[in-house]
């Protein structure tokens, strides 16, 4: 998973241009937020920003 947060890195098959994951990560990185990311076991991500109050 921490590879998904690296800028031009994509899952399995390769959709889009993974910059998704790294621009989210960036923003919660600038605001101190804490980002978790998973793999469901259905398929997909989870992904969880929780920022500071």
């Amino acid at each position: 998973m921490p590879r998904l947060r690296r800028p031009f890195q994509t899952g399995r098959r390769g959709d889009g241009y993974g910059l998704g994951l790294a621009i989210v990560d960036a923003v919660a990185t600038a605001h101190r937020a804490t980002l978790t990311v998973f793999a469901r076991p259905g398929g997909g991500l989870s992904v969880t920003v929780k920022f500071p109050s």
